[in-house]
């Protein structure tokens, strides 16, 4: 029982480290997203990931918001809390929420309801984008519903299947085509690829080609539009997509011979 305990206070104490780290960045003294965190299985110190590109940049308010919900709920569901290390939890979730709503149109009690609806989620949403080139080197892009900008066709996938199956399962609900799904040109953390989100996500993009180069694209009830675009002559892009994009055509071209993702510096 002693041996418990220890156990329990030791992760408890991990839990309260993390949030301190995350409060930290919130009152500006840790303006990048760099802090410090200890490993579950050890006590040795390790630093997140800082990629060049947007290491000078601070961790919007909603996605520290979203990592101090996370912090609570993976103790709430991982780490058997008494009812002290419980309160503390509950009431990580509610700094959460209300950290969230100083950058959104939703209020905080709102954003907690939300919280609190999906324990489970315990680390980031993944999702998949088809970058698809015809013959002629076109992209189909589709029109979103919410920012009435263009992107390649795509969404978050679902239990029980690998995330080419859901890539593929997207392109057919937003365009009615049937792709093949040729390569995978990246894997993005959605916090340096210029995506605005409430979430933290994991991007997969992967290169793409249509079945039947004959069949038409369509709008569908996620879409307000649909279409093939030359290379030199896109439109405006939805947060995130630029990049990811850009790096699927150089990839189309020959210019990325391996999958893109964020390195550990």
């Amino acid at each position: 029982m002693e041996i418990e305990c220890k156990g329990q206070r030791r992760g408890h104490a991990r839990v309260a480290k993390r949030a301190v780290s995350v409060v930290t960045s919130l009152m500006g003294r840790e303006p990048r997203y760099c802090r410090t965190m200890r490993s579950r299985d050890d006590d040795s110190t390790m630093r997140s990931p800082r990629p060049e590109d947007s290491a000078a940049s601070p961790l919007p308010l909603h996605l520290l918001a979203d990592e101090l919900r996370s912090i609570a709920n993976e103790e709430l569901h991982w780490g058997h809390p008494d009812d002290y290390a419980r309160r503390r939890c509950e009431r990580l979730i509610r700094i959460a929420a209300e950290t969230a709503s100083l950058g959104d149109e939703r209020v905080a009690d709102t954003i907690e309801d939300q919280y609190r609806g999906d324990l489970l989620h315990l680390t980031p949403y993944s999702g998949g984008d088809a970058a698809i080139f015809d013959d002629a080197g076109r992209v189909l892009l589709i029109r979103r519903k919410d920012s009435g900008l263009w992107a390649m066709p795509g969404g978050v996938f679902e239990i029980g299947e690998t995330p080419a199956e859901a890539t593929r399962r997207e392109v057919r609900e937003e365009t009615g085509l049937h792709v093949e799904v040729l390569a995978l040109s990246g894997v993005y953390d959605s916090r340096y690829c210029g995506t605005r989100s409430a979430y933290h996500l994991y991007h997969f993009v992967f290169l793409c080609r249509q079945i039947d180069p004959d069949a038409t694209p369509t709008v569908s009830n996620e879409t307000t539009g649909v279409g093939w675009f030359s290379l030199d002559a896109l439109p405006e892009l939805h947060a995130g997509h630029e990049k990811r994009l850009r790096d699927a055509i150089l990839r189309l071209q020959g210019k990325l011979i391996e999958a893109i993702f964020d390195r550990v510096t």
